[in-house]
Formats: C-alpha cells, sequence, structure tokens
C-alpha cells in the first residue's frame, strides 16, 4: 500500500521475503535515463543511509534500478510526524523525543554529514517515543565531499530554512540545529518565529530579523529550555552552536523514568550505585543471557556510577533504541549489549583516529564511529578473529556484517567474498536458524553477486537444512554447490557433509565405511585437520552405533586437542551427553563444570543451555526430588527446538513426579503449541504424549498420530515412553502394542532398566504396560 507520496517518489509498505518483515519501498517517479541531477540526488541518499549505521536514523536495506526507475527499500518506520504530538504541550510532553533527536543528530554530524532538510514529516516518532531520522535525499556535508555554496542543500524547505541558507551563505550542521529549535519553539507556544506567508519575505525575514525570544510568546516554559532555544535561533551558526551546547546541559528530560530506576533519585547523588543494585535495574533474564550481569558492567564501563550519571546513560540507551523501559527496569538484549561495548564513547561520542596499538576491538570502534569505510572491511575481520574463538560469536557476527557493507559500498567484491566466508564459519559455531539466517539476509542484499557467492550462499542454504533437521535436503544442496576448484569452499562443503550425513541416523553398516571416507576427505585437504576434527566425528559415530563410552572418551581426545575455548567446550559437552545415556553422572558433571565456565565467559547462549539441560537431566536421573526451574523454561523459549524441548520434558517431569500435574500443563502447553511440524517427529511423539498425560488439550486425532510416529521412530528409549505415557490415560491404550513395548525395551541393556530416562525408566514403561507394581502410583499422577 502507498505510505506517502513526495515529490520525488512515492514509498510503499512492502513484504521482505528474505527478512520476513515489512518494510518501506521508496520509487522514484520518473526514469533515470536523461536525468544526471535526480539520480546523484538518490545516490546522495544512499551514500547516507550507507554510512549513517547508527541508532535515530532509518536504516536501508537494498537500492536498485527496476524499469528506469530508482528504488530504495528501508526500514518500515511506524510513527507520528515530529514531536509526535499535536497542538502547543508542555515540554515535559514532548522532552524525550526532542532529546533524542538532538542525540541522533549529533551522531549524524560527528559522522560529517548535514541533514539540510529537517522537518516534522521527515521525523516520524514512534509509538515509545523515539524518533527515527528520515529522507537524506538533500544531504551535504564533509563525508559526502559535497561542498554547499550560495544554494545551500538542494530543496530544502523554506519554512524551516536557517538564516546562512537564506542569505546563501555556506551551510553546515548549524543549519540543522536551527530546524530543531524552529519545530520546538513551534511545538511549545504554537507559533512561528518569523510568519511571512510567501518565501520571499520569509527569507528576508531569517536574514534580518532576530526571532523573539520564546519567554515573551510561552511564558510557562521552563527557563532553561527557553535560553536552550533561543540559542538555537540564534541568527550565527558558529555562535548557534556553541550556545545551544552550553545551554543544552541545562534541559530537563523530564524522562517518565519506571520505578526501580526512578528509586535512584532518592540516593545520593555524589555516591556510585553498587553493583548488585545496577543488576536490579534489569529486567531481561539472568539465566543463559545474563543480561543483567552485563548491563551493569555496560554502565560501569560508560559511566562512575553515580545515580545522575547512571540515569542518564540508560535514558540515553532509550533514546537511542538500544533499549526499552519494560515494566519498572529497562531491558536490553545481547545485539544492543555488543553494539555498546563497540561504542566504548557512549551515544554521543567524536569520532577519532585508532592506531596499531590499540586493541581490535577499540580500533573497530573507532572506524564505525568515523564513518571511514576504507577502515571497516579488515578492522572487522581483524576483530572477528580475535572474539570468534572465544565464543563472542554474536559480536564477530555483528562486525562482520559492517565489514561486508563497508566492501560492498568500496567496490572490493574479493573482499566481501572472503568476510562471508567468515561469517559463515562463525555461524557454524554458533549452531542456530537466526545466524544463518541474518548471513542469507545480509547475501541478498548484496547487489551483483559473484558466482563465489553464491556458492557461498548454498553452503549457508545447506548448514541451515541441516540446523533444522532437514538432512535429506541438505545433502541435495551440498551435491549441486559445484565448489570442486575452491579450496576454501570445498573444504567447508566436505565438512558439512559429513556433519549432515552423521545427522542422518546411518544405519550401523555404513558406520564404517563413513568413517574411512571421512579419513579420505581430511587426506585431501592437509593441515586442516582443526576444520574436521576426525575424533569428534568419529565420537559421533560411535554415539550412533549406542558405544556411548568410546563416544565420551573420542569427544574428551578432540576436546584436548582443540586449543580453541569453544570448540573444546562444544566437544565436552557432547562427551557430558554421551555419558548421560549410560549414566556416568559423575564423570557428565566434571565435564559440564568445565563447559558452562567456558560458555559462561564467552557468552555463548547454545552451549550453555544445552549444558543447564544436561545438569538438570544429571540431576532428574538421579531421582532427586526438585522442583521445576521456570527460570530455565523461561530463559530458553527462543533457543533450538530440539534443546528446548529436551529442558521442557524435564522440567515438566520434576513437576510431575511430585505431583504438581497442574505445574506440569503449564509448562509443557507452549511448547506444544508452537512446535509441531518443527520437531523430528519421534520428539514431537513423546512430547504429545506427554502432553496428553498431564491434561494439555489437543486436537482429538493427535494421540493417534503420536502414536505412529512413535512406532517409526528409531529410538527404542523414546518410543516406549511415548507408548506407555499415552496408555497411562487408560489401559486399553495399551493392550495392541504390548509386545512391541518388551521388544523395544529388551534393545536397552538390562542393568539400565531401573533408572529414569527423559521421563520414565524402562521398569515403568513394563509396568504400565502390564499393570504391574508401580502402575497405580504413576497412573495417580495423571489427571
Amino acid at each position: 500500500r502507498v505510505l506517502a507520496r513526495g515529490g520525488a517518489g512515492t514509498v510503499y509498505e512492502a513484504d521482505d521475503e528474505v527478512a520476513r518483515e515489512r518494510v518501506a519501498v521508496k520509487v522514484m517517479h520518473r526514469p533515470i535515463a536523461g536525468r544526471a541531477r535526480m539520480l546523484e540526488h538518490v545516490r546522495r541518499e544512499v551514500a547516507c543511509l550507507r554510512l549513517l549505521r547508527v541508532p535515530g536514523v532509518v536504516q536501508l536495506h537494498d537500492d536498485g534500478i527496476e524499469d528506469d526507475r530508482f528504488v530504495l527499500a528501508m526500514d518500515l518506520v511506524a510513527g507520528t510526524p515530529f514531536p509526535g504530538v499535536s497542538g502547543v504541550v508542555p515540554w515535559r510532553r514532548i522532552a524525550h523525543a526532542t532529546l533524542a533527536l538532538v542525540e541522533a543528530m549529533a551522531r549524524i554530524h560527528a559522522l560529517g554529514v548535514v541533514h539540510g532538510d529537517l522537518k516534522p514529516i521527515n521525523i516520524l516518532v514512534q509509538a515509545d517515543g523515539t524518533p527515527v531520522v528520515l529522507d537524506l535525499g538533500v544531504s551535504g556535508g564533509p563525508a559526502l565531499d559535497v561542498a554547499r555554496d550560495r544554494s545551500g542543500p538542494v530543496g530544502a524547505t523554506a519554512r524551516y530554512m536557517s538564516p546562512e541558507h537564506a542569505r546563501g551563505d555556506p551551510v553546515g550542521s548549524a543549519a540543522d540545529l536551527y530546524a530543531i529549535g524552529l519545530m520546538v519553539y513551534e511545538a511549545l507556544s504554537g507559533r512561528r518565529p518569523h510568519d511571512a506567508q510567501d518565501v520571499a519575505t520569509l527569507h528576508e525575514q531569517r536574514r534580518s530579523v532576530r526571532p523573539p525570544s520564546l519567554r515573551t510568546v510561552a511564558p510557562t516554559v521552563e527557563p532553561e529550555v527557553v535560553a536552550w532555544v533561543d540559542a538555537l535561533l540564534d541568527g550565527a551558526p558558529d555562535a548557534r552552536t556553541k550556545r545551544s551546547a552550553g545551554a543544552l546541559a541545562q534541559v530537563p528530560g523530564y524522562v517518565e523514568l519506571p520505578a526501580r530506576v526512578a528509586a535512584l533519585r532518592e540516593r545520593d547523588p555524589r555516591v556510585p550505585v553498587p553493583r548488585e543494585d545496577l543488576e536490579a535495574l534489569f529486567t531481561g533474564h539472568r539465566r543463559i543471557h545474563h543480561l543483567p550481569e552485563d548491563g551493569a558492567q555496560a554502565l560501569l564501563d560508560r559511566t562512575d556510577a553515580t545515580p545522575p550519571a547512571v540515569i542518564a546513560e540508560l535514558s540515553a540507551w532509550v533514546r537511542a533504541g538500544l533499549g526499552r523501559w519494560d515494566g519498572d527496569g529497562v531491558l536490553v538484549d545481547r545485539p544492543a549489549l555488543e553494539r555498546l561495548r563497540l561504542d566504548p564513547r557512549g551515544c554521543r561520542a567524536t569520532p577519532a583516529d585508532a592506531s596499531a596499538a590499540d586493541g581490535a576491538e577499540v580500533r573497530l570502534s573507532r572506524a564505525l564511529a568515523s564513518g571511514t569505510l576504507e577502515k571497516l572491511p579488515a578492522e572487522a575481520e581483524r576483530f572477528a578473529e580475535q572474539v570468534a574463538p572465544v565464543g563472542r560469536s554474536s559480536a564477530a557476527q555483528l562486525a562482520l556484517d559492517e565489514g561486508i557493507r563497508a566492501a560492498q559500498a568500496l567496490g572490493q567484491p574479493d573482499v566481501v567474498e572472503r568476510l562471508l566466508l567468515r561469517s559463515l564459519h562463525v555461524a557454524l559455531d554458533r549452531g542456530t536458524v537466526p545466524a544463518f539466517d541474518r548471513l542469507l539476509h545480509r547475501i541478498a542484499l548484496l547487489r551483483e553477486p559473484s558466482d563465489r557467492v553464491r556458492r557461498i550462499e548454498s553452503l549457508v542454504r545447506a548448514a541451515l537444512a541441516g540446523t533444522r533437521g532437514e538432512t535429506r535436503s541438505a545433502l541435495e544442496i551440498l551435491a549441486s554447490a559445484g565448489c570442486e576448484r575452491d579450496a576454501e569452499i570445498d573444504v567447508v562443503r566436505a565438512a558439512l557433509r559429513i556433519r549432515s550425513r552423521c545427522g542422518n541416523a546411518l544405519p550401523p553398516t555404513e558406520h564404517e565405511a563413513m568413517l574411512a571416507s571421512m579419513e579420505e576427505v581430511v587426506r585431501r585437504f592437509p593441515g586442516r585437520e582443526q576444520t574436521f576434527e576426525l575424533a569428534a566425528w568419529k565420537a559421533w559415530l560411535r554415539h550412533c552405533q549406542g558405544l556411548y563410552g568410546d563416544a565420551a572418551a573420542l569427544y574428551r581426545a578432540a576436546a584436548s586437542a582443540n586449543p580453541v575455548p569453544i570448540r573444546r567446550a562444544s566437544h565436552l559437552m557432547q562427551a557430558a551427553e554421551a555419558a548421560l545415556e549410560i549414566y556416568e553422572l559423575e564423570s557428565a558433571e566434571r565435564d559440564l563444570a568445565e563447559v558452562l565456565a567456558i560458555a559462561e565467559a564467552a557468552r555463548h547462549p547454545l552451549i550453555e543451555t544445552r549444558a543447564a539441560r544436561c545438569l538438570r537431566a544429571c540431576a532428574y536421573r538421579r531421582e532427586r526430588p526438585e522442583g521445576p526451574d521456570l527460570d530455565l523454561v523461561s530463559a530458553v523459549s527462543d533457543h533450538s527446538p530440539v534443546v528446548r524441548t529436551a529442558i521442557t520434558w524435564t522440567e515438566a517431569a520434576f513437576a510431575w513426579r511430585l505431583g504438581r500435574a497442574e505445574t506440569a500443563r503449564e509448562i509443557m502447553t507452549p511448547l506444544l503449541l508452537s512446535l509441531r511440524g518443527v520437531l523430528p517427529s519421534d520428539l514431537w511423539a513423546l512430547s504429545t504424549a506427554f502432553g496428553l498425560c498431564v491434561g494439555v488439550r489437543l486436537p482429538k486425532e493427535t494421540e493417534q498420530d503420536a502414536v505412529r510416529a512413535a512406532m517409526a521412530s528409531p529410538l527404542p528409549g523414546i518410543a516406549c515412553q511415548t507408548l506407555a505415557l499415552i496408555g497411562l490415560r487408560g489401559a486399553d491404550r495399551m493392550t495392541a502394542h504390548r509386545e512391541l513395548v518388551h521388544a523395544w525395551a529388551n534393545r536397552i541393556p538390562r542393568e539400565l532398566w531401573g533408572r529414569r530416562r527423559e521421563i520414565l525408566a524402562v521398569d515403568e514403561v513394563l509396568a504400565i504396560a502390564e499393570q504391574g507394581p508401580g502402575w497405580g502410583a504413576l497412573r495417580a499422577l495423571t489427571p
């Protein structure tokens, strides 16, 4: 649908089928052929948007030419023209949006860009009060190599034009400040400083008539605000910049603070807030995500921790869109914390040159702040090489995104390809669907991708399919990827083929042949043993064969041979999972202690989640009478479906064993409502059977679907537990499958029959099948 029409083009709401989100698409009215000046303006807007990857500015997704018309795809910003409210309003109502706009313009000016056409319709205030600056088509400034002379920024609106622009003098960032002053003046007084009806007279007034002080037309406005607005409207650009900067420090913010943050006002303003109290300001998950701890650390890194400084910093985060007020505290996510960490100067920092002696993080943050595109690809790659091995994969991918954008803008296709490969390795280490989705989105935004980029894209799609459990699809993609003559890509393809085939539940007769083919692949790529980690894949195959002790030993050997902390943690994690299968719980817990230490330090949520899941499974299999860990269930709500499912089973089972079927039902219900069609069929079957057992309401045919899925499962433990849980709802449900349950049970070592598995022990399964000892007690737990 049409969102807006202007002199140059029409803006539509559209669906981005790659990112799966709504975007705004601007289509220019006129063909570009023979219109050099129009094309210059459009390209200037594109250049600005590529440079201004900062909070408070609309973000560019893509640009190009369709049917001889220039097209730009950008964020879809839902909002109201600045200041976000209509009529004459008190300062309190517009303070948040105004100060956020000032901070956004400070970031824009620091990068050497002058907007040149600030007006209410080019600044949309979102529902949370955060403004977003739009329409940089007439921008100028040193970063764009646009020297403005007598004409000023082309197309600037007369109503918000500065005196120097009206005089025909050079126009700089002070002109944007003047426009802000005009908009705030109008909002607070309902009047314009100059009210001429025709443009010529208005220009003359701007040149020669000093605007009346805001005090004379809005006497109730706070004196500090009056002084600041009057300074913004100073006729001399240099004086305007200096006066307004000094006056701004005294302007009251009037931020409606949530309770925990507002309580800081009652503290001694000179005494730093203790760390534990800083952590209490944040509402995000402490488990797995560590948002309170890391939010507090960001405050300590960027302030002196005194109450006024903390309030100002948190307010700046919210105004910049890096956080939001959430209930009685503040919520930030991991990408926002990583961005803050890469911006040590804070939201208003000025660019500075980085020296070789500085660390990779410092150099990258300075390159990002200065907008120096030439430095960004190399600094992003150095930073990713430093932080990815220790598990800061989210930060590495964020940096590589910036490097790819810069390399594309600089016309460096070979650098784009190299950074994409690096980003693929980072995504493989993360091993999450969002990591691969994000990389596919980045590839889709590249203009005229090379054949090599297309091959990299195939690898990403195969990795994504494998992560989702779509093994056949992954192998088909890899078979057609065509990478044989490209060693850098072929080595990844070979590793992915091994990973996909290993995840395909190969028949036992093929296992040894698979090992032999793996060894042949490793020989083809000398010096790349770390990429393939043969010991780890041997361990995986031993795991598939049910040789869990051998698998655990091989995983520990792979961990010892790998110097990269996050890979070591991954192998120890798998060793613990293998040990869990044979109830070597003490050795599993020893491995998990090291895994948790590495994963917590690296802030690697996937590995930390798996370790937490495994530790809880150890506790459950030890038959400890513990209540469910509801914090853990909540913290993993957006994690990998398989890991989330395993955690949900364990915590619901803890509740069920204590006779708290209602709590177990509350834990299981969100899983069953969201994951059908996403989980492997046998895991979905066990989830469904347990959900029905604790009283989750599901469609009538669901039970039979679960029975059919269980009977097709290659995992006897999962299959027999599924039928037994359904049998708890009525003995007749087990009659037809009693012999099959016994056959499945006999495939599990008899010495393990008395030990709990995911939910039930084999002895309990058989008791349900025969209504033997223990049947009554288990039946009593079922609503």
